[in-house]
């Protein structure tokens, strides 16, 4: 809304009614915002620096099943929004996945250990031997480790 040049430029005389051509100012351009979720920190401050932006690391991190240890977990504002030149946009780092210890299940039912390993977060693979006739678990991996959420457990089961 701000006149940034006229033509004819000031002091020059004219008769009245004439015409002035006024330029006028639309505000700062918009800037979207990249997506740099998912990319590693240095990645990340080089593409928000490039687009003219101003990254900013938070000092809070989270556990992410998805995103690795030292890449963009989040961001604010989201991608596609619009900033202006220097607007900051807040990176949030990955601690990466959350590790989980996986108990023995050797020696217990199927459904227990299927059931109580679901809880924990585990995805269950049964591999039956013998048709797994007695739903006894007799060989199970990964075994009393930490292990990232949401991994695979394997029960070997007769």
């Amino acid at each position: 809304g701000i006149v940034l040049a006229q033509d004819p430029g000031s002091g020059t005389p004219l008769r009245h009614g004439s015409t002035v051509a006024l330029t006028v100012s639309k505000g700062p351009q918009p800037i979207p915002v990249p997506r740099v979720v998912g990319m590693q920190q240095s990645q990340a401050l080089a593409a928000l620096r490039a687009a003219g932006l101003d990254p900013q690391v938070s000092s809070d991190e989270v556990n992410d099943k998805t995103v690795p240890k030292g890449s963009v977990a989040a961001q604010d504002p989201s991608p596609g929004a619009t900033l202006t030149k220097g607007g900051a946009v807040t990176m949030t780092m990955s601690k990466g996945p959350k590790m989980v210890h996986v108990p023995s299940f050797v020696g217990k039912q199927v459904g227990e250990a299927t059931d109580a390993l679901k809880q924990l977060g585990f995805d269950v693979r049964v591999e039956n031997i013998l048709g797994g006739f007695f739903g006894t678990v007799r060989a199970q991996d990964p075994m009393d480790k930490d292990v990232p959420e949401g991994s695979v457990v394997t029960l070997t089961v007769v």
